[in-house]
């Protein structure tokens, strides 16, 4: 279980970069910093997915 843990540690380090990346409302949007969130969301998103299908097929 320690991979989906590790997944889950790092969806949570992607949705604080994206919580603290300045919002598109504001005078300056940081676009690179928002999709860098996203991908790392992603990334741990699919590292929680791939442990998951393989814990069912054990």
């Amino acid at each position: 279980m320690k991979s989906a843990a590790n997944g889950l540690f790092i969806m949570s380090i992607g949705l604080i970069i994206i919580v603290f990346s300045p919002s598109a409302g504001g005078n300056s949007t940081n676009l690179p910093m928002m999709l860098t969130g996203i991908l790392v969301v992603i990334l741990g998103a699919l590292m929680v997915f791939l442990k998951k299908k393989k814990d069912k097929k054990s």
